[in-house]
């Protein structure tokens, strides 16, 4: 028993002997292998080709940072490019092409002049780019300037054009040399009539004077500009003996004292009012079978104490 358990003893010894040995000779390889890898390294360091390998590197890099800003700035530069040529073909769109040019026009507040002969003088307009036609094209172009305060112009794409007229409001006919002329506030020429029947604006007595020029006229214009248009339709004459004297005549003969300009808004709102008052008493008067009392004045030259006679 005890010779064996001292083989065994031995046989354990041995083997441990040798993986250690193993072990051992491992460890010396790679410490072999690492003084071999760090001699190699310092030979390259001390190699004088290294220099140059190492100057292309950074050579390399620093052509590479200078790329990065050219490289942003030919993005800048075709992004602009991009943009100028987008604005370009809009331009050219909007502009010029007839993709948005007139075709049809239409007139509308045309009422001293006519609407037809108007288009017809805007037929020059006609394939002309929506966005290139103004209001002063268009004025000179209907060439009334006497009759017109302005015009207005709506583009309706793709091919339409609105063009309403803003014309000067007549307020008097003037009869002068034989000749009836409808003029609005200012005295200004709108056009020539064969007879005052029919037109809605009163007659105007200012002599041989120029209605533009007449102290009277300007004085009576006041007053028919102040007047709404349900009652400056049923003035027939307005006249003016001075400037504190104004009377109107209106067509079923009944006269309106009106006294000075002064006030004339007032008056106008003062008048309407009285002329509404008689006609609700006149239909009282006739539903009840009476005769109604006939007014033949309407006094507002003091417009706070007006007066029916």
């Amino acid at each position: 028993m005890d010779s064996q358990s001292a083989k065994s003893t031995s046989s354990t010894f041995g083997r441990w002997r040798r993986e250690r040995e193993k072990e051992r000779q491992t460890e010396i390889a790679r410490e072999q292998e690492i003084r071999e890898e760090q001699g190699r390294i310092a030979q390259l360091r001390d190699d004088p080709g290294l220099d140059g390998l190492l100057a292309e590197d950074q050579s390399k890099s620093q052509t590479s940072k200078r790329r990065r800003p050219l490289t942003r700035l030919r993005k800048l530069l075709y992004g602009f490019g991009a943009f100028m040529l987008a604005v370009l073909l809009y331009i050219g769109l909007v502009f010029y092409s007839p993709l948005l040019s007139v075709q049809t026009i239409r007139v509308e507040g045309a009422s001293l002049l006519d609407s037809v002969q108007v288009e017809q003088k805007l037929e020059p307009l006609k394939g002309t780019p929506l966005t290139r036609i103004n209001d002063q094209k268009v004025r000179e172009l209907i060439d009334q300037e006497h009759v017109l305060r302005g015009v207005q112009i709506e583009a309706h794409p793709p091919h339409e054009l609105v063009v309403t007229l803003k014309e000067r409001t007549p307020v008097a006919v003037i009869h002068q040399d034989g000749k009836y002329v409808v003029v609005d506030s200012e005295g200004i020429k709108l056009r020539e009539v064969e007879n005052a029947d029919g037109i809605n604006v009163p007659l105007v007595d200012v002599g041989q004077e120029v209605p533009q020029d007449s102290a009277a006229f300007r004085t009576v214009a006041n007053v028919l500009s102040a007047l709404p248009s349900s009652i400056l339709t049923q003035v027939k004459e307005a006249r003016a003996s001075s400037t504190s004297n104004i009377n109107l005549t209106l067509k079923d003969g009944v006269v309106v004292q009106w006294g000075t300009a002064e006030e004339s808004d007032l008056k106008a709102k003062v008048l309407t009012k009285l002329m509404e008052a008689v006609r609700e008493d006149q239909s009282k008067t006739a539903q009840q079978g009476r005769a109604a009392n006939k007014v033949n004045t309407y006094d507002v030259s003091s417009p706070r104490v007006p007066v029916t006679r």
